[in-house]
């Protein structure tokens, strides 16, 4: 049988970690390695499997998602929690690959590593 004290804590965990994670992403957005999102594609479309590491849920995802998404040149992300990976449609005249690794591991949470990068034509 359940405490109290169990079935209180575990709904304050998850929040506690819930607004850490708003947090994190709410002083990413403030930071100079974003600068939004533009519709407009200057040059060539390109994919990019990025291994992500960092990620617990799938709440970590959505957050990685986020963080590419408002980098000025990525077109699209799909994070995937389970593969552990971000699948990145970007211009590479206006964003890296080392740019996108550099916002990502900002957050302090999670990390791209980019030795191990395959490219989608």
């Amino acid at each position: 049988m359940k405490s109290i004290r169990q079935t209180i804590n575990f709904p304050i965990v998850v929040t506690t970690g819930f607004i850490m994670l708003l947090f994190t992403l709410l002083q990413i957005s403030n930071s100079s390695v974003l600068t939004g999102v533009d519709s407009v594609w200057a040059g060539q479309e390109q994919s990019i499997e990025l291994p992500v590491t960092g990620m617990t849920c799938a709440a970590c995802g959505f957050a990685v998602k986020t963080v590419l998404k408002r980098l000025d040149g990525v077109h699209d992300a799909k994070v995937s929690y389970e593969k552990k990976t971000a699948i990145v449609s970007y211009d590479p005249q206006r964003v890296t690959p080392e740019q996108m690794a550099e916002a990502v591991n900002a957050t302090g949470t999670f990390g791209i590593d980019l030795h191990s990068v395959e490219k989608h034509p």
